[in-house]
């Protein structure tokens, strides 16, 4: 309850733009990380840990330190390893720093959401909404996700933020490594697959689009080599597992339907059809910047007789964040640490909608209320349902990108 205080005394301080500049330029972006940084710390030292996930993480690298290559013989206590190879190089590397020590590994953490904290900020910066910095040190489920929890999905998300940089930057073939690292962590990465295709066929072309697309794939292949030696079908079967099952018990946005509905086959592919159709919609807004949707297109073929322009971060940002989003809204489970997955895009996407700004802040505040209530209700998921539904049809409206 503290918190969602904490939260609406905030916001109707931003709600004054003399206060909002006072506050970004109070909160830069360098002692933002700081502020983070000691916001983590202290919630390591005052509040408790709570062990879901990460003993099995450190069970299951010590199997890979072993000598252990085959994926169905890589277990833990909650089960086996469901994730590609990047997840096994990662939490190695925190079993050989850190080794059994839970302090040491939440401190390691702590740095990390600092740096995700960073470079966030400096891309908010770039597109001159550094007044949204205070609110990504705002949610109490993500400092939880983070440093309290020691969950895999930060660290997949802190790689594609890097990507995002890098694409900001025109640096399109390191940023397809960086993307596939992440995705190498968790396949949530996949969500902004649409909105980089996207950007890569407008801003390099077809041919240097399809160039980096197999650098995403030959990363994988590399970072998996040693798995795929001893039992190729055992890791793709474990790691890219596009049929696997989640349980209703856990699911925060669809606690509103029954059981049934939520286990059966036509759900899922009803999901699977309207994030298709908005994906679509997007598409209409992502090519907008380029005179429509069949210009865009013919950009990509006829790339060589065009200039490289600099990139405008806010239509990269809004590309990628949007791809995401949409994902998020019509996923087939989210649970409490998938928050972290769009948590750092949320103030940027609310901005680009129409909406008034206390809409905004009452949307933000609702969607963090949402992922505080435990276990999730009919009404904490339906709340969500409609405060994600109400984001993504302002973000369908947004008239921010057009060119001159």
């Amino acid at each position: 309850m503290s918190s969602i205080v904490c939260l609406g005394s905030f916001s109707v301080v931003m709600m004054f733009p003399y206060n909002s500049l006072i506050c970004s330029e109070i909160l830069s972006t360098s002692m933002q990380t700081f502020v983070q940084l000691g916001i983590s710390l202290g919630l390591i030292s005052l509040v408790r840990y709570t062990e879901i996930d990460y003993s099995t993480y450190l069970e299951q690298v010590s199997l890979f330190l072993g000598g252990e290559t085959d994926y169905f013989n890589i277990q833990g206590p909650t089960g086996p390893v469901v994730y590609p190879a990047g997840f096994i190089y990662v939490f190695s590397l925190f079993k050989i720093l850190c080794g059994d020590s839970i302090r040491m590994a939440q401190v390691v953490f702590a740095l990390l959401q600092a740096y995700t904290v960073h470079l966030v900020s400096g891309l908010y910066t770039s597109t001159n909404q550094s007044h949204l910095i205070p609110f990504l040190m705002l949610s109490k489920r993500i400092h939880s996700i983070f440093v309290l929890r020691l969950f895999n999905d930060p660290i997949a998300v802190l790689l594609m933020f890097v990507c995002i940089k890098l694409m900001v930057d025109r640096r399109f073939v390191v940023a397809s490594v960086f993307y596939s690292l992440a995705l190498s962590v968790k396949m949530n990465i996949l969500l902004f697959a649409p909105g980089m295709a996207f950007l890569y066929w407008t801003e390099i072309g077809v041919w240097n689009a399809l160039y980096c697309g197999l650098i995403v794939v030959l990363v994988q292949v590399g970072l998996g080599l040693p798995f795929l030696l001893q039992a190729p079908g055992h890791y793709l079967e474990r790691s890219f597992d596009f049929q696997r099952q989640f349980l209703y018990k856990w699911t925060v946005n669809w606690r509103f339907i029954t059981q049934d509905i939520f286990l059966s086959s036509w759900f899922s592919k009803i999901l699977l059809f309207l994030h298709l159709v908005f994906l679509l919609l997007l598409l209409r807004q992502w090519a907008r910047p380029y005179g429509g949707i069949n210009n865009a297109l013919a950009r990509g073929w006829r790339f060589k007789r065009l200039r490289p322009t600099p990139l405008d971060p806010k239509e990269v940002l809004f590309v990628l964040f949007s791809s995401n989003f949409v994902g998020i809204v019509f996923a087939r489970s989210l649970h409490y640490q998938f928050y972290s997955w769009y948590f750092y895009t949320l103030p940027f996407l609310l901005q680009c909608t129409k909406y008034h700004i206390l809409v905004q802040l009452l949307l933000f505040i609702g969607i963090e209320y949402c992922w505080n209530v435990y276990p999730s209700t009919i009404q904490s998921s339906g709340l969500l349902f409609v405060c994600h539904l109400l984001t993504l049809l302002g973000i369908l409206r947004t008239n921010l990108f057009q060119k001159t």
